[in-house]
C-alpha cells in the first residue's frame, strides 16, 4: 500500500503543556500527514524553540526526548543564539481525532491551525508534551545542518501497526542494531566493547521502565510491546554480531559483563563525576584553583543574561555546590526592592535559593546536594545544574522589570 504525504506550512506560535511545570513556548513551522487509503497513519510536527527552551526540554525529557534514545550528534555544538528545530511524531492512538478530515486537506489545515495557535484549547491532546515523540533535533549553523536523530526516527512507530508480529520483530531488531552501531561508531566503540553492552541493557530497561502502559489492562501499549520485542530479539542479534570476536558463547559473555557492570559499586569522586557531566553535555568548562580548592567554571547563555557558573566540591563533607552568578549589578537605590523580590521567590522555591550582595549588588543562585552515604552520578549533577540556571534565568526577567519599570513586586511575580 502506498502512503500519500500531505504537508502543511505553518507559522503559528503555540504553547505546549507538560505534565508539570512551565509551559513550553514554540513556533510551529510544518505539519506532515501520511495517508494510506485515505486513512491517516502518521502525523509529524516540526517546531522551533530557542536554546534555553531546548535545554529545558532536554533536562525534563519532554516530548519523550530521553538521553538514552539520542543518536550521534553531527556537526558540532548547537549555537546558543540560534533557534533549534524539533521534529516530533504524535502518539498513534490520537490519529482517530483526524480521520474526519482525511478527504479535505483544507479542513485539516484549518483544524490544526485552530488547535495549535496561542489561543488553542489547553486540554487538546495535541498540545500535551507527553503525546509527542521527538524524532530529531536540528539547527542551521553557518549554512550547515547540525544535530541528531533519536531512536524513534530510526524506527518510525507508524510502521508497526500494519505489520505482522514476525515482521515487526525483525524491523525493531534491525533498527536497534543500526541505532547502536551508528551511535557507538561515532564514539569509536566496537560492538564487543562493554560500554555498548551496558548501553544496550540500559536502553532496554529504560524503555520498559519509563514508557506508560495502556489504560486498557487487556492491551499492552505500543511502546511496551516495542520494548518487549527489543528484549526478545535484539539481544540475540547483538550476540551474533560479536560472536567472531568473543568466541562460541557470546550470550554468556554478555551476561557476565552486564552483571559485573550493573552491580559494580560507584566509587567515582564527586569532582570526577562533575567533570564527566560537563563532558557529556559538551559544555565547555575550566578548572580554577581558589584558596586551595578546585572549582569548575563555565558559562550559560540564558534568555535574560549570560551567567557565570561555578561548581564547588567538598569531598570530605561529600557535598556539591553549584552557583550561577548574574552579570547584572543591582543599582544601590534598587537593592531593597530586589532583596524583597528575591526573598518572596525564595519562599516558594523547593530547590535552591537566591542571594544578593548588598555591597556590590551581585545576584547569585545556589543549589547543592549532600551525597554522604549514597552514590552520585551525572544524572544527579545534571539535576542540580539545570535546575539552577533555568531558575536563575526565569526570575532575572523580574529583576530587570523591577529596575526598568515602576511595576509592583506583586504584579511582576504574577506575570512570571
Amino acid at each position: 500500500m502506498e502512503n500519500n504525504l500531505f504537508t502543511i506550512d505553518l507559522d503559528v506560535k503555540l504553547k505546549f503543556y507538560p505534565p508539570l511545570g512551565d509551559l513550553v513556548n514554540a513556533n510551529a513551522k510544518e505539519l506532515k500527514l501520511t495517508k494510506d487509503n485515505q486513512k491517516i497513519n502518521a502525523c509529524y510536527l516540526t517546531f522551533e524553540v530557542d536554546y534555553v527552551t531546548y535545554k529545558l526540554i532536554e533536562f525534563k525529557e519532554l516530548f519523550q526526548l530521553r538521553s538514552d534514545l539520542k543518536g550521534a550528534k553531527i556537526g558540532g555544538d548547537f549555537d546558543q543564539n540560534q533557534p533549534l528545530k524539533i521534529t516530533a511524531i504524535i502518539n498513534p492512538d490520537l490519529l482517530e481525532y483526524l480521520q474526519d478530515y482525511t478527504v479535505n486537506n483544507k479542513k485539516i489545515t484549518e483544524y490544526f491551525q485552530s488547535i495549535l495557535e496561542d489561543k488553542g484549547d489547553k486540554n487538546s491532546p495535541f498540545l500535551q508534551t507527553n503525546n509527542w515523540g521527538t524524532l530529531s533535533v536540528k539547527q542551521d549553523k553557518n549554512g550547515q545542518e547540525i544535530g541528531y536523530r533519536t531512536f524513534w526516527d530510526y524506527l518510525n512507530p507508524s510502521q508497526l501497526f500494519s505489520q505482522q508480529k514476525d515482521v515487526v520483530d525483525d524491523l525493531i531488531s534491525e533498527t536497534m542494531i543500526s541505532f547502536l552501531q551508528e551511535t557507538r561508531e561515532s564514539e569509536n566503540l566496537g560492538l564487543n566493547n562493554p560500554e555498548i553492552l551496558k548501553s544496550t541493557q540500559e536502553l532496554l530497561n529504560n524503555l520498559l521502565k519509563k514508557t506508560p502502559t495502556d489504560s486498557n489492562d487487556n492491551q499492552q501499549s505500543a511502546a511496551n510491546a516495542m520494548a518487549q520485542l527489543l528484549i526478545n530479539s535484539t539481544y540475540s542479534q547483538l550476540s551474533d554480531l560479536i560472536e567472531n570476536e568473543i568466541g562460541d558463547e557470546p550470550e554468556l559473555f554478555m551476561e557476565t559483563v552486564l552483571e559485573e557492570l550493573l552491580l559494580e559499586e560507584n566509587s567515582t569522586p564527586i569532582l570526577s563525576t562533575a567533570v564527566e557531566f560537563f563532558k557529556e553535555e559538551d559544555w565547555e568548562f575550566e578548572k580554577v584553583e581558589h584558596q586551595s580548592k578546585t572549582i569548575l567554571r563555565a558559562f550559560f547563555q540564558g534568555k535574560n543574561d549570560r551567567l557565570v557558573c561555578l561548581l564547588e566540591v567538598k569531598e570530605k563533607l561529600q557535598q556539591l555546590i553549584f552557583y550561577s552568578i548574574s552579570s547584572i549589578k543591582i543599582p544601590e537605590e534598587n537593592r531593597k526592592d530586589i532583596c524583597e523580590f528575591l526573598m518572596r521567590v525564595n519562599h516558594f522555591l523547593t530547590i535552591g535559593n537566591f542571594d544578593l550582595d548588598f555591597n556590590d549588588g551581585e545576584i547569585r543562585f545556589r543549589t547543592s546536594i549532600d551525597v554522604e552515604g549514597s552514590q552520585i552520578d551525572t544524572a544527579l549533577v545534571k539535576n542540580i545544574v539545570y535546575t539552577n540556571v533555568l531558575t536563575m534565568d526565569k526570575y532575572l526577567s523580574g529583576v530587570i522589570s523591577l529596575i526598568e519599570t515602576n511595576d509592583s513586586i506583586e504584579n511582576i511575580l504574577h506575570k512570571i
